[in-house]
């Protein structure tokens, strides 16, 4: 139709981070892999990002090689441990004056059947993969409520459906699907909580180098969770009763 056209490429990106311009997200386990190709994404549509890890060195090469002039601060913490990542959040939301993305991504994968999984390392993916992103959420939650913001939780597939040799890692994973749900369901009048499950990447593949934020796949899934497309979980409103039957994704 004359005088209607399209955006172009260029004048589409320059609007998304105009809108996003001032946002704040903070990404768990952003060292590498899914946690910083997220980061990265987020960052190229114009938020600030604090990136959360155990290790200070693998945030701040995150942050160094993430796009060209964006706003990435490292913010050292376990997520298993509660005062720690309380404190994180505190700190970001003080920082920034706001707080409106929290990605639960990170994760520990130890192989192993029942039998063979040893205890420790049991308890290690407990409280990563489970205790990690409900003291996360829970710490977050006054903040994101101020701002009607947003949780996208990282989960996997063999959460839906199981793997072999996964019994312990499986198991978190189930249990974070549930935990989005009822996450969801109690505080969907508030903010929006959503699920991405992209496939465990084999031993060896999860490289430490970046990827160009346009071209990232797992790190388009979470940030396109805040607009509900391709995730899992109820959508906002699911308190008054209404659930959207969400979509898997393999990647």
């Amino acid at each position: 139709m004359p005088g209607c056209r399209g955006l172009a490429p260029r004048e589409d990106e320059d609007l998304v981070n105009d809108q996003h311009s001032g946002r704040v997200a903070v990404v768990t386990g952003a060292g590498s892999g899914i946690g910083a190709a997220t980061a990265y994404r987020f960052a190229a549509d114009g938020y600030r990002v604090a990136l959360v890890g155990r290790t200070e060195a693998t945030l701040r090469r995150t942050a160094h090689e993430g796009p060209e002039g964006a706003d990435m601060r490292p913010w050292v913490a376990d997520v298993s441990d509660p005062a720690a990542i309380s404190a994180v959040m505190n700190a970001v939301a003080e920082r920034f004056g706001r707080l409106d993305v929290l990605v639960n991504n990170a994760g520990v994968a130890i192989p192993g059947t029942v039998e063979q999984i040893d205890p420790e390392d049991y308890r290690t993916m407990m409280g990563t993969n489970i205790d990690g992103a409900f003291f996360a959420s829970r710490a977050a939650l006054p903040h994101l409520r101020a701002v009607r913001g947003c949780i996208v939780n990282v989960g996997s597939v063999g959460g839906l459906r199981g793997d072999w040799g996964q019994a312990a890692y499986d198991m978190t994973k189930g249990a974070l699907v549930n935990l989005t749900n009822a996450m969801a369901l109690d505080h969907g009048r508030e903010i929006r909580v959503n699920a991405v499950h992209p496939q465990r990447r084999p031993p060896g593949c999860d490289t430490q180098q970046p990827v160009p934020a346009r071209r990232t796949r797992r790190g388009h899934l979470a940030a396109s969770a805040l607009r509900g497309s391709r995730t899992h979980g109820p959508a906002r409103g699911a308190g008054r009763g209404r659930r959207r039957r969400g979509l898997s994704h393999r990647s």
